[in-house]
């Protein structure tokens, strides 16, 4: 698909779905790949996408000449990345040597390190842990879970990580599968 039919699209607020699929098949490979290769994680990389998509969908009509369309675009995803970077900068600053009183502060978006080998006072938070930890250890796998949990069709994860349907199916039976696996010790504790 071109650059010129995809901005066709997205300049027709009625056919706001149909411009939402022709962005993500001509942006989101390139896209992707870009922002992994600066050191960006999947989840990361995927919601600075989402941003670019957000901010496309609400400026396509200050874009002033349509030939700009794709430098456009990739000018939008950079200004995002970068942003992105700025805020997790801020975010990673957050110190490790903690007392009980901060840690009733804590919202969970806080990059923690999970420690191995913990004792766990109940079931939720050691459930709490082992996600934090499944999500370390198999990020990719951690990031489908979450994009069907969200309600994301599979059909729209697989185009999200260059699968086929049926092998995006796969892909996420075998998550699920591995993750019941990190809540096995969790499973004889009390809950809370």
């Amino acid at each position: 698909m071109l650059a010129g039919e995809v901005l066709e699209q997205l300049q027709d607020k009625a056919k706001l779905n149909t411009a939402y699929r022709s962005l993500n098949n001509f942006f989101y490979k390139k896209a992707f790949k870009f922002l992994v290769s600066n050191r960006l994680n999947d989840e990361d990389a995927d919601d600075v996408i989402q941003e670019t998509y957000i901010k496309v969908f609400e400026k396509i009509d200050t874009l002033k000449d349509d030939s700009k369309f794709e430098s456009w675009l990739w000018q939008i995803l950079r200004n995002n990345m970068n942003e992105f970077y700025r805020k997790s900068s801020r975010k990673n600053n957050v110190m490790f040597g903690l007392d009980t009183e901060d840690l009733e502060n804590l919202t969970g978006d806080e990059d923690v390190k999970v420690s191995y080998g913990q004792k766990y006072v109940d079931q939720q938070s050691c459930i709490e842990e082992k996600f934090k930890l499944f999500k370390e250890e198999m990020p990719d796998r951690h990031y489908v879970i979450n994009l069907q949990k969200d309600g994301v069709p599979v059909e729209d994860i697989s185009i999200r990580i260059g699968r086929s349907y049926a092998a995006t199916k796969e892909f996420l039976s075998q998550s699920k599968k591995k993750l019941t696996t990190y809540f096995e010790e969790c499973k004889d504790l009390e809950t809370s």
